[in-house]
């Protein structure tokens, strides 16, 4: 079955999720991080109510802080699902009412793999969960839905209607791969020689400070003038189909290169830099302005491309 619309794709696979696999009919519907916060936090008091546990005294604020901080520290991927598969999570009690606990480190349950589909698990979808903008100027975004296990949001899915290029994000790695690998051809080759450039300093680190400065300016005025002259609710609609997320990624990339590349221009000029070590500094030198460019003429093409998807708009 093919689906025009993303709402009705969304509306289909839950209806599949509720009615034919079992996750909890009762939607959570728009709710910010702090709501599925809080109702983590009750399922979690639901399922560690027992003496040894929770003793039948609710979680507080800053017990559920504590989980939250163990989450913040798991940079990895690795870590996080380590975590999830740990069963338990350890916290200190806080709160007085539980007299048998208090100031005590208790072991809550969290997730167990042997209980999928029965004990006191609880599947529960989230439709149209809210995310906070990282930047006051931007709307708050929107998702399309989360799977939630024992509260926790574990599956976050984003659906694309026909016609969307769900391949946009992939394209940013790909350019990114061909131009470090462009730099590699270029400095392998038997035409490349890097004294050419050794001789042309430090004219041409000024000239590559230049570049990279006007680039970097132009990237972050551009997107800046492209937000303030369209209204609120299409940069909402800009955001929820990833076409801002695509282009701030790029233009982030670009910027990235183009400091670097200032970085090392300026070190080249100012430094005393064993020779050795020079020849390293010019190909860093080189690569970062190679990918600068080359994200510099995506984001143009992607603004170009933005700017025609507004003019179709209805």
């Amino acid at each position: 079955m093919a689906f025009e619309q993303e709402a009705a794709f969304e509306a289909a696979l839950i209806n599949l999720l509720t009615e034919k696999y079992g996750w909890e009919p009762e939607i959570l519907r728009y709710k910010t991080e702090e709501d599925l916060i809080q109702n983590w936090k009750q399922i979690l008091f639901e399922n560690n109510r027992d003496v040894d546990r929770l003793n039948d005294v609710p979680l507080t604020d800053g017990e559920m802080q504590q989980i939250l901080g163990q989450i913040t520290r798991l940079r990895t991927p690795l870590k996080l699902n380590g975590f999830i598969n740990g069963k338990t999570v350890a916290v200190k009690r806080d709160n007085p009412a539980d007299e048998l606990h208090f100031g005590k480190e208790v072991s809550l349950k969290i997730y167990d793999r042997q209980e999928i589909a029965a004990g006191q698990s609880r599947y529960q979808i989230a439709e149209q969960p809210v995310f906070k903008a990282r930047n006051s100027v931007l709307p708050n975004r929107r998702g399309d839905f989360m799977l939630l296990i024992n509260g926790m949001p574990l599956i976050h899915c984003e659906l694309k209607r026909s016609g969307v290029d769900v391949s946009q994000a992939t394209n940013q790695i790909e350019i990114l791969v061909l131009s470090i690998g462009v730099s590699i051809i270029l400095f392998k080759s038997p035409f490349f020689d890097i004294s050419k450039f050794e001789e042309l300093a430090p004219d041409f680190h000024y000239n590559a400070i230049s570049m990279s400065a006007i680039i970097g300016g132009f990237l972050f005025t551009g997107i800046s003038i492209l937000i303030s002259v369209i209204d609120k609710e299409r940069i909402e609609r800009l955001w929820n189909n990833s076409y801002l997320d695509n282009l701030y990624r790029s233009a982030f990339v670009g910027m990235i290169a183009n400091i670097i590349t200032i970085i090392v221009a300026f070190s080249l000029v100012f430094l005393d830099i064993p020779s050795k070590a020079e020849d390293i500094f010019v190909e860093i030198e080189i690569a970062a302005l190679i990918i600068g460019v080359v994200f510099f003429a995506w984001c143009i093409k992607y603004l170009l491309f933005i700017i025609s998807k507004l003019k179709t708009e209805k």
